[in-house]
């Protein structure tokens, strides 16, 4: 191509594009798609579903304040300002709902949504991170503020009868979500037991025998970021069923029943030999609590902490109870308690053994993380007041009744029972070959990508219905969130552990054993996965999310997609720029319907959705379980939607409504004095220039899009093929980054590993490194595929009435609500085919694999979370495979609804007396949209508003920007 023609493309990277093909055939492609290439698209920055020009975020993340007030006009509101307190979706405060005509107390996100001090607060802690930095402080969420005390949020969950127990006096805030906060996800929490015998007097071995319960918990953190954490000092809680009864034979083979073996808090109350304080009631029996040895994680590592020497269990001395990730766990290292009973006879062997009527049931089932800060010493009653990172509760009816016990099987054929350990003496420690038996281990740990048969084949009624236990992790739970329970819109099966929500607990399997889960040792460290046995894992662990850094900032809308915008466990890793439904509320709505009188209260968390069990709920009524649930989340359920789609929502508002201009004042200063010499971050945006107060208005939030043109700004509602190939392919080949050829999409900007090109689901490059796809010039690459199912949808969906349209799925019953366009052509393209059509990581989730109706406990419908509406892979969200957000982060900064530059293209003849034509004429007019109107308010931004119906509106004024005439050649 000559210099002339070059200056006619979309950017030079479209030369690319042509290498190889045939002058003439060639110049028969540049005819056919002379209109979708040009040098002189500018776009301007206008809110084309609502009018009016794009609010600067950037402008407002540098403001100190956080506040900046609305802009008005001739007596009106022509844009709206502002506040760190503004809700991200919905009505962000109460003027504008009134503004919509909608009263504020009734709005359903109004205390629960994100707020965009989020935005400000998390690019403002990225300026203390620089880009060559490794590591950085782990951050705890922010504690309750004082009017949460005072105005009675917390009241009521300190009384020693609700779900708390007291225990959680500064829990995680999200009234309102302010803070954005950094730190590890847990992963595991379990236990596993042995159990011991000594005689009470050493001198005398005919004296009774006392009987011992020897723990070993571990605890799994996982780095899902890509920056090292330095973790500081934590507590680790895990509540299980330490109401066990067992039962033991002796060494006369004469068997004994209802033999208690209580640990944790409380124990001493209900059987065990009180040892120093143990301020706690009976019921928390199984409640332990460890303190967790501070180190650094490593991007994407999962570590596991056990413990660090054989101690006795401290039941007010807490941080005595101390947990290494640098100690692998040893069956000779654990923590003990002795029982009051004592036994005449020698115990050899035991099994679990529930007493009559089952009446030997853990009280609650739930794992917790605190921090202690600085803090190095903390004890059994400084716990309540700490500050909580997560909690998650894993028992069907959050504690309201007794947890019911397992009995082990037993008889020919079955498991031997484990064996009673002879210490010798009180002073004697088990040895390392004393491996627990699986059937004791007890705890909660994310789904793994393929569970084990045992919780396949125990499933109740889905049983023959694997399928329900396959999710992924990363795309319809949210991880990194510090409030887990169960909702009314979970899968919920109808035996014990009952497999809902992202985190579960095990049947007896030996994929579970001690021997299975042990950890890896890598320089010293205990290393674990997340998704499934240890041994099985990537040594590079598995990174998500980045964070900001001081020159980096937030370069564009679709970088929010790392910012964490829920503290709910039901919401998704990823909200902003992804699309997919949320199973939970499907595809007509952003909220599940409620439709009977009986569903709707408390906006479902209620009775009839949650179940209930009159002989288990100790006389409360009910609505007792439904009630606990509900105060995990301080009783916000009572009147807002807690469970709806994030993702959805939050692009509605962003993508129409907000740009992100990059660059904080003084650089913008430095662009208006010399744009080509001082570009902004985002290279792509242009001066506009216009007017006396270019170098106020470009550091403005109202103003900014007045005086900024966006280069290259791209019509999303292109069907041409190559078009949307260009705009993909931006990054092919630039520098050395990627391969030849291929088009790279890096989820994170710096990945610990290398590139995942066209590799194998299991390569460590694909936990933690960069995805790029084939964008050679085939008809079969990847590109190419991409590039032709977006076409398929952009024709199928347009036109689109703003951004946000084009990002989101459409509230349809069709395949349109399943997705937004880029997401369902990543799907039809088999770009991601090595995770989709994997045995192992492949979702069933066709219209056949719909899960069957589960009632029990009185539930209406147990199965409300819609299997067909999953994604296609567990393994979606991992930065090799590619989402629609990958892309949206790459290229979302250059696209727009509409065009504003215009390639205009007339025809002229002359012709004689008969009609025979004498002369013909061709000419080429570009033609660009201004950000300036043509009758303007006197804000200088907006078209001044119509006076009556009859008033002729102006919009934008349009601008001949070049003309000339054309060649016959080329028409």
């Amino acid at each position: 191509l000559t210099d002339q023609e070059v200056r006619k493309l979309f950017s030079r990277k479209t030369v690319e594009l042509t290498d190889g093909v045939p002058s003439r055939e060639n110049a028969l492609r540049k005819k056919k798609a002379f209109h979708h290439m040009t040098t002189q698209s500018k776009a301007v920055l206008c809110n084309v579903r609502q009018g009016g020009l794009l609010r600067d975020l950037t402008a407002y993340v540098h403001d100190r304040r956080g506040t900046i007030r609305d802009l008005r006009a001739d007596g009106r509101i022509v844009s709206q300002g502002i506040d760190d307190h503004d809700n991200m979706i919905g009505p962000a405060n109460a003027n504008v709902a009134d503004e919509q005509g909608t009263t504020w107390g009734q709005t359903k996100y109004r205390d629960i949504a994100p707020t965009f001090a989020l935005v400000r607060n998390w690019a403002n802690a990225g300026r203390l991170l620089q880009y060559n930095e490794d590591e950085t402080d782990m951050v705890d969420p922010a504690p309750p503020t004082p009017e949460d005390i005072s105005n009675g949020t917390l009241r009521g969950m300190n009384d020693g009868v609700n779900v708390y127990d007291g225990g959680n006096l500064r829990p995680a805030s999200f009234l309102p979500f302010v803070q954005p906060n950094l730190f590890p996800v847990m992963t595991e929490g379990a236990v596993y037991y042995n159990l011991a015998t000594y005689s009470q007097s050493a001198d005398n071995p005919s004296s009774p025998q006392v009987l011992r319960i020897c723990y070993y918990p571990r605890v799994a953190l996982w780095n899902p970021y890509n920056v090292s954490l330095k973790l500081h000092n934590m507590c680790a809680t895990i509540f299980v069923n330490g109401n066990k009864d067992v039962r033991v034979t002796y060494s006369d083979r004469t068997t004994r029943t209802n033999v208690p073996i209580p640990f944790g808090r409380g124990s001493t109350k209900v059987g065990a030999k009180p040892s120093g304080s143990d301020p706690s009631p009976g019921h928390y029996v199984g409640w332990v609590l460890f303190k967790l040895q501070p180190t650094t994680m490593a991007p994407g590592e999962t570590l596991v902490f056990s413990p660090i020497r054989t101690s006795e269990y401290q039941l007010f001395q807490i941080d005595r109870n101390v947990l290494s990730s640098s100690v692998a766990p040893d069956p000779g290292l654990y923590f003990w308690q002795d029982m009051q009973q004592t036994h005449t006879k020698k115990p050899v062997t035991f099994i679990e053994f529930p007493g009559p009527g089952n009446q030997s049931g853990g009280d609650n089932y739930m794992m917790s993380l605190k921090s202690a800060g600085r803090q190095r010493s903390f004890n059994d009653s400084s716990f309540n007041n700490m500050q909580s990172i997560v909690y998650a509760n894993t028992s069907l009816q959050a504690g309201g009744s007794d947890e019911l016990p397992v009995q082990w099987s037993t008889g020919r054929g079955r498991q031997p029972e484990p064996r009673v350990h002879d210490l010798g003496s009180s002073r004697a420690r088990l040895p390392g070959t004393a491996i627990p038996d699986t059937r004791t281990r007890d705890g909660f740990r994310i789904r793994w990508w393929d569970e084990h048969r045992s919780n396949v084949l125990g499933s109740g009624q889905l049983r023959g219905q694997p399928q329900h236990l396959k999710s992924s992790v990363i795309g319809t739970w949210n991880p990194r969130a510090a409030y887990f329970c169960r909702n009314p819109w979970d899968n919920v099966t109808d035996l014990p552990p009952h497999f809902y929500g992202m985190y579960t607990r095990d049947l007896f399997d030996q994929r579970v054993s001690w021997q299975n889960m042990m950890p890896r040792s890598i320089d010293g460290r205990q290393v674990g996965w997340p998704f499934g046995e240890p041994l099985n894992a990537p040594d590079d662990g598995v990174v998500l999310f980045d964070v900001p850094r001081e020159e980096i900032g937030i370069p564009s809308l679709g970088f929010l997609r790392h910012l964490k915008l829920s503290e709910f466990g039901w919401h998704p890793s990823y909200a902003v720029g992804n699309s997919i439904v949320d199973p939970r509320v499907g595809r007509l709505h952003t909220s599940p319907v409620l439709q009977t009188s009986r569903e709707k209260a408390n906006n479902g968390w209620n009775s009839y959705l949650f179940g209930h069990q009159g002989g288990r709920t100790s006389g409360r009524g009910a609505d007792y379980w439904a009630m606990l649930t509900r105060q995990i989340l301080f009783n916000r359920p009572d009147d807002h939607f807690v469970v709806y789609d994030l993702s959805y929502e939050t692009n509605f508002n962003l993508w129409d409504n907000f740009f992100v201009s990059t660059g904080n004042n003084a650089r913008k200063i430095a662009f208006v004095e010399s744009p080509e010499e001082n570009p902004l971050p985002n290279g792509r945006f242009q001066l506009v220039g216009t007017g006396t107060n270019v170098r106020s208005d470009i550091v403005n939030f109202h103003k900014s899009a007045s005086q900024l043109w966006l280069n290259g700004g791209f019509n999303v509602n292109s069907v041409s093929v190559d078009a949307w190939k260009a705009v993909l392919a931006s990054a092919m080949n630039a520098g050395d980054y990627a391969s030849k050829d291929a088009v790279p999409f890096p989820r994170v900007i710096n990945p610990p590993n290398g590139e995942y090109l066209d590799g194998n689901w299991d390569d460590e490059e694909a936990t933690s490194g960069f995805l790029s796809i084939d964008g050679s010039d085939t008809s079969d690459s990847d590109l190419e595929r991409l590039a032709q199912e977006i076409v398929r949808e952009v024709k199928e969906r347009a036109p689109f009435f703003g951004l946000s349209d084009f990002i989101n799925r459409r509230l349809v019953d069709s395949e349109h609500g399943d997705a937004g366009p880029i997401e369902a052509a990543i799907q039809r393209s088999g770009i991601n085919a090595e995770f989709d059509e994997h045995e192992i990581l492949r979702i069933p989730n066709n219209p056949r694999d719909r899960l069957r109706n589960v009632s029990f406990d009185n539930m209406s419908d147990a199965t409300r979370l819609e299997q067909t509406q999953k994604p296609d892979s567990v393994a979606w969200g991992l930065p090799s495979y590619l989402t629609q957000g990958d892309i949206v982060q790459a290229i979302g900064s250059g696209l727009r609804p509409r065009s504003d530059s215009f390639l205009v293209r007339a025809y002229g003849e002359s012709v004689d007396a008969q009609g025979n034509v004498q002369a013909r004429a061709w000419c080429e007019a570009v033609v660009q949209r201004m950000p300036e109107p043509i009758n303007s308010d006197s804000s200088g931004l907006n078209p001044v508003a119509k006076r009556s119906p009859d008033e002729i509106e102006f919009g934008r004024r349009f601008k001949l920007v070049s003309f000339r005439w054309l060649n016959p050649e080329e028409v």
